[in-house]
C-alpha cells in the first residue's frame, strides 16, 4: 500500500469509482463498512458527488445505489456499460452510444469461425441497454452473479430485431475461459482494428469487450466534469482493471486497489488496500473523516 499523496477533503467534489474489484468485495458485495462511510461522506458534504463507473447495466447496480442512497441524489449521475450509456440524477439518459449492426454481425461471425474449428466453447452477450442479450445458456449463471439481467433470444430473431433497429446494442461482450481468451485476444484485436470505430477493452480476465470508439470511462468522466464545472483536481477516482485506465488518465487523483491490475497501479496517485479489505472506504476514510 502506497497513499503517500492525500488531496484535501475540500479539494475534492467528485467521488469516481468502478464497481466490480474495487466497490465491492470478491462476493460482489459492498461492505457494511463501506456503505457507512460512503453515507457519513454524503451525509455531511452536499457539494460532493458520487459516480458509479461500470461495464454493468444501471439495472445492475440498483441494490448497490440504493444502499449508498444515491438513487436520485442531486449530482449523482452514473455511467454504464463502460462508457456508453451516461445518466443524469434524475435516473434519465443524457447520453447513450450504439454499436454499427454491421460491426455487431462482423464481429460475431468472425468468433464463430475463430472457436467452433478449434473446439473452444464461448458465449457472446450483447449489452442493449439495461438488458444482456444472449442465444443460449452458456456462462449466463457469470452474467447473473453479476446481477445482470440476462435474456435469451434466438439468433435469427435476435439479428433480426438488431438489424431493423428494434433493438440498438451498446457492445459486445465476449466470453470464455481465461486460458482461451489470453490465447486469441491478440488475434481479436487485429481483427478489430480494421474498424475505426470500435475499440477493446477488458474488465474481468474471462471476458472481452467491444466498445464503441471514443467513448469508455474517461471521456464519460469529462463529460460529467463539464455538466458540473469540475477540474481534474476536483475529482478522485478509483479502479482495478484495464477498462478504468481512461478514468485514471482523466482525474486528478487516482487510487489503483491492491489487487489491481500492474499496468493501473503504474499511472496511480497511490495504491490502497484491497477490495476486499475495503480499500476505497479506507482512502475516503482518511481524506474526509480524519
Amino acid at each position: 500500500m502506497n497513499l503517500k499523496k492525500l488531496p484535501t477533503k475540500e479539494q475534492i467534489k467528485l467521488i469516481i469509482t468502478d464497481v466490480d474489484g474495487t466497490l465491492q468485495n470478491s462476493k460482489h458485495q459492498v461492505s457494511d463498512n463501506t456503505i457507512k462511510i460512503i453515507n457519513e461522506i454524503l451525509d455531511n458534504n452536499n457539494d460532493v458527488s458520487f459516480v458509479l463507473a461500470t461495464g454493468k447495466t444501471r439495472f445492475s447496480t440498483i441494490d448497490i445505489r440504493n444502499n449508498l442512497r444515491i438513487m436520485n441524489k442531486p449530482k449523482c449521475p452514473a455511467v454504464h456499460t463502460n462508457g456508453c450509456v451516461i445518466y443524469n440524477d434524475r435516473n434519465e439518459i443524457i447520453h447513450e452510444v450504439f454499436l454499427d449492426p454491421k460491426i455487431i454481425f462482423d464481429n460475431l461471425s468472425f468468433y464463430e469461425k475463430l472457436f467452433i474449428p478449434a473446439g473452444k466453447q464461448y458465449a457472446y452477450f450483447l449489452y442493449c441497454g439495461d438488458i444482456c442479450y444472449t442465444q443460449n445458456e452458456y456462462l449466463n449463471d457469470v452474467l447473473v452473479s453479476y446481477d445482470e439481467d440476462v435474456k435469451i433470444m434466438e439468433e435469427k430473431e435476435l439479428f433480426a430485431k438488431i438489424k431493423s433497429g428494434e433493438i440498438k446494442c451498446n457492445k459486445i461482450c465476449l466470453f470464455s475461459d481465461e486460458d482461451t481468451i489470453n490465447k486469441y485476444k491478440q488475434t481479436i484485436k487485429d481483427f478489430m482494428s480494421k474498424y475505426d470505430n470500435i475499440e477493446y477493452t477488458q474488465a474481468i480476465p474471462i471476458c472481452i469487450e467491444v466498445i464503441p470508439e471514443k467513448v469508455g470511462k474517461g471521456e464519460a468522466l469529462k463529460y460529467i466534469m463539464k455538466s458540473l464545472n469540475l477540474k481534474p483536481e476536483n475529482v478522485i477516482a478509483f479502479g482495478d482493471s484495464l477498462n478504468d485506465v481512461p478514468m485514471f488518465e482523466v482525474a486528478g487523483y487516482k487510487y489503483a486497489m491492491g489487487n489491481a491490475l500492474d499496468e493501473l497501479k503504474q499511472i496511480a496517485t497511490g495504491v490502497t488496500k484491497t477490495n476486499d479489505e475495503d480499500g476505497e472506504a479506507y482512502v475516503l476514510e482518511q481524506i474526509f473523516l480524519k
